[in-house]
């Protein structure tokens, strides 16, 4: 039977839709190149020839679920009819709501990703993500300082603390995730709420809002740390 040649968009496609299936199934670290390649279908020098690496797959994964999330919100950030106010509500809220769906993927890579030899990986996709929102959330601020909603001589710089303080926060997200207790799970996932209502504290002040901006979905943190880590890997204190 002659061999199907693929356009190679569609072949990359479907090495990481095997791979994705793989990571949510088994974890990351329980999951070979050999085993994608198995599950794919391919011979090795196919999966190399469009990664290099376990690690070069992995990126290529969240630079999709990052593509998706902007499409996700992009809606928002178009519609200059609504209150800049509110449209920096609705795209801090949407953005959470996208880490909750995206939360199988995130469970299944992050701890992987805390670990030393990960760090670097991890740092240049969090980069990546900050280097794809920060022109957004300027232009928002600069657009809501035009219209009088927002009071700041550096909108580049609000933009920037909105992202920095949302990446504050991770080591509480990491301490829910690694949390070997329920105990311990949930006092991670209270002291993110608290800190979350700080930060939206911190932004209103920094765009000289008289009142807090607000944004979800409620109950964030207890619901992602929860996802993040399950009743079944948490013992009971």
């Amino acid at each position: 039977m002659p061999r199907v040649i693929k356009h190679p968009e569609i072949r990359r496609a479907e090495i990481l839709d095997a791979a994705f299936a793989m990571f949510i199934e088994r974890g990351y670290d329980n999951v070979s190149l050999n085993d994608i390649i198995d599950g794919a279908g391919l011979s090795k020098g196919m999966l190399y020839h469009h990664f290099a690496s376990k690690e070069a797959l992995l990126e290529a994964l969240f630079d999709r679920i990052t593509e998706k999330t902007y499409e996700v919100l992009a809606p928002i950030i178009a519609a200059k009819d609504v209150d800049p106010k509110r449209r920096l509500e609705q795209l801090l809220t949407a953005s959470r709501e996208d880490r909750l769906r995206s939360v199988e993927f995130s469970r299944s890579v992050f701890v992987s990703l805390l670990r030393p030899e990960s760090r670097d990986l991890y740092h240049r996709i969090e980069a990546a993500w900050a280097k794809r929102m920060r022109p957004i959330l300027t232009q928002l601020v600069w657009e809501g300082v035009k219209a009088g909603a927002f009071k700041t001589d550096d909108p580049e710089g609000a933009g920037d603390l909105i992202l920095q303080v949302q990446m504050a926060a991770k080591y509480l997200v990491e301490q829910g995730a690694t949390a070997r207790t329920l105990r311990e799970r949930d006092a991670a996932a209270s002291a993110l709420e608290k800190r979350i209502e700080f930060h939206a504290k911190v932004i209103s002040d920094a765009l000289g809002l008289k009142r807090i901006l607000t944004f979800g979905p409620p109950d964030f943190a207890r619901k992602f740390i929860k996802a993040l880590n399950p009743v079944g890997r948490a013992r009971k204190a």
